[in-house]
């Protein structure tokens, strides 16, 4: 049985805070608390001192072999508020694998994209492991993640949809019948979006009151964008394994995702996509001083900075542990 809280409960957080603050925490590290002016950075020296930091980081960590990243100089401008990491990984004894799985990857960070407000994420992933066992992991934690009684509407039929896929996931023996399995997905939950939809037209003749039509006319703007993104998603082979991808939708008013794409080989898993956050521009320039300030200590080789580093990381690593450990039915 996979290991739950003693309580069986999840902890409740905002997620919109949570992406945020570990979007700001990985991309640039801890932060110190005096003011430097911006400047031309050497990024060699950086990533050099980068690379010292981290590599003290996973000594004696259980499923963490090595961690990196590194700041591309070439598409990075801390004047402009633009940045691009570069990051690689190794894990070892995982649940689903016998073997190590490596992990690299890009993340892009642009404050006020095309002078709009907001931040933009541009990710890309790799992940080399058996695509079909990690499915059936990641299925099997959804399936042990209770669904919060206060979901309803919409969201909530997503969610009964996609653990219903989940139960189907666990038992899959190849791509194949993995890709008939995404592929049956999509089309139910089409047709159950789309009945959704039918019931609220019909239940606007017999519902009375502000509060409830209110209700029934966001459920309906909310269900229209489901179908939207359903509709325009596609599954198509791609060399020995298959592609879903899609342009995208709007979660809410904050955020957004576009240019999906998860591509699905025997041996290894892609996952491609641009997140949008209509907010946290002004948590970035309060932070900038502090951002430039690390990138200048690490240039330098200032203790303070590469301690910060290793910290920040050190974090993080032993949350991805915690995870690890938390859903492992060995």
């Amino acid at each position: 049985m996979i290991k739950t809280s003693k309580k069986g409960k999840m902890m409740k957080y905002n997620p919109k805070k949570l992406f945020a603050i570990t979007s700001l925490s990985i991309a640039f590290g801890a932060l110190a608390l005096a003011s430097v002016p911006p400047q031309v950075f050497d990024f060699i020296k950086i990533n050099e001192a980068l690379k010292t930091s981290l590599d003290q980081t996973t000594t004696d960590l259980s499923h963490v072999e090595k961690f990196n990243y590194s700041i591309d100089a070439t598409n990075t401008n801390v004047a402009e508020d633009q940045y691009l990491f570069n990051f690689s990984g190794t894990l070892k004894d995982v649940p689903w694998s016998t073997s190590s799985v490596s992990t690299e990857g890009t993340l892009g960070v642009n404050v006020r994209p095309e002078g709009k407000e907001g931040m933009e994420f541009k990710f890309s992933k790799t992940t080399h492991t058996d695509s079909v066992e990690l499915s059936k992991y990641l299925s099997n934690i959804v399936l042990n993640i209770p669904v919060p009684s206060s979901l309803n509407g919409i969201v909530r039929l997503q969610v009964e949809l996609k653990r219903k896929l989940a139960q189907k996931i666990v038992t899959t023996r190849n791509l194949s019948e993995l890709k008939y399995l995404l592929e049956s997905h999509l089309i139910e939950m089409e047709n159950a979006t789309r009945n959704y939809i039918n019931d609220l037209n019909d239940s606007l003749d017999v519902v009375f009151g502000s509060t409830l039509l209110t209700y029934v006319a966001d459920q309906k703007v909310k269900a229209n964008q489901v179908l939207r993104a359903i509709q325009s998603a596609s599954i198509r082979e791609s060399g020995d394994g298959f592609k879903f991808s899609t342009p995208g939708f709007s979660y809410d008013e904050f955020l957004s995702i576009k240019d999906v794409n998860v591509e699905f080989q025997k041996d290894k898993i892609s996952v491609a996509g641009v997140l949008k956050v209509n907010t946290g521009e002004m948590l970035y320039d309060a932070a900038k001083p502090e951002i430039v300030r690390w990138l200048s200590g690490l240039e330098k080789g200032d203790v303070y900075s590469s301690e910060l580093t290793k910290a920040d990381a050190r974090i993080w690593l032993s949350y991805g542990e915690m995870l690890l450990k938390k859903f492992d039915d060995r």
